[in-house]
């Protein structure tokens, strides 16, 4: 998955949150037909699976976060 602004995306016309980027990850899910699925977060991606897994957590079956630093629960 490339996230918007990042790697082959077009440049971002405002900054995103990760509530946009969650919302992204949700998107690409609906047009893959994925129901639910399993996710591993890796630094930043950690924050992006965190959010994914609060903000939709019908969609997430486990949650992996990796190197996560300064996580807390907020």
């Amino acid at each position: 998955m490339d996230l918007m602004g990042f790697g082959d995306s077009d440049k971002p016309p405002r900054i995103y949150s990760v509530a946009d980027y969650a919302k992204t990850v949700i998107m690409l899910l609906d047009e893959l037909n994925v129901n639910t699925t399993s996710m591993l977060g890796h630094y930043t991606g950690a924050y992006l699976g965190a959010e994914v897994a609060a903000a939709y957590s019908e969609r997430v079956e486990k949650l992996i976060l990796c190197n996560v630093d300064d996580f807390t629960e907020e």
